[in-house]
């Protein structure tokens, strides 16, 4: 089991077992196959760069490799990067959630992705050849802390729901010190009390959202609006209402 703190990227890429292969890190030029898990900032280091720097490098250190992701995914890179999607676009490849490719172009590897709730696109990769399985979280959010929850993750279980046994296992360590963090079901049972009593102490009050990232807070927005009697929330980014649209 291993964990990762580097928010400048979130992981090295390497996994255990797959010498040929790279996760949410495109720094190493010299894989053959390159999996990204979601579309933040801290996953897709050495992809984009100044003038489409990285993704010339990416094609001509090893013309023939990929790059897999969600469709999704794929969708949100092409508007927020056309330049550099416009390079990569012809070795990149989309993958279903919940769905397993097995010796995914002849790399010797079955790869299945289980979707999670984290921002559009985003999935967990299970890498399993014979004798080895490893589990590759990437960033994930539990709506509640409940085992029913956990049982949805059904690429995590066999046929009988009992939970897989992984080799070994990626997760995101970023707030391991934490001693706890509230579910996402809590943070808007939270939120939307105080956000509800402010704009009913005035028709003049608004509220604005300071995000670190451009994704990841489409479920908190749409319980907001479902309680504030479908009000409206504006967003200021052209790019990210395309991708909603």
């Amino acid at each position: 089991m291993a964990g990762w703190k580097d928010r400048q990227n979130s992981f090295n890429g390497k996994i255990e077992g797959f010498e040929d292969i790279s996760v949410d890190n495109f720094y190493d030029k010299t894989k053959k196959a390159y999996f990204l898990s979601h579309f933040h900032s801290d996953h897709y280091g050495g992809l984009i760069g100044k003038n489409g720097r990285h993704a010339s490098d990416l094609m001509e250190s090893e013309p023939k490799k990929k790059i897999y992701m969600t469709e999704p995914t794929r969708i949100i890179f092409s508007i927020h990067y056309p330049d550099d999607y416009n390079e990569l676009e012809h070795i990149i490849v989309t993958l279903q959630t919940g769905q397993t490719y097995s010796n995914l172009d002849d790399l010797d590897i079955d790869v299945t992705l289980q979707e999670v709730t984290h921002m559009p696109g985003a999935v967990m990769f299970i890498f399993a050849k014979p004798s080895w399985k490893v589990l590759y979280t990437g960033d994930f959010v539990m709506r509640t802390s409940g085992e029913e929850e956990l049982a949805e993750l059904k690429s995590l279980h066999d046929e009988d729901g009992n939970p897989l046994t992984f080799d070994y296992m990626y997760y995101d360590a970023t707030f391991e010190e934490k001693p706890a963090l509230p579910t996402r079901a809590q943070c808007i049972e939270n939120v939307v009390p105080i956000i509800e009593d402010w704009l009913n102490l005035s028709e003049e009050n608004f509220v604005v959202f300071m995000t670190y990232y451009d994704y990841a807070y489409e479920e908190l927005f749409a319980e907001i609006s479902r309680h504030m009697e479908e009000k409206k929330i504006y967003i200021h980014d052209a790019k990210q209402i395309d991708v909603y649209k």
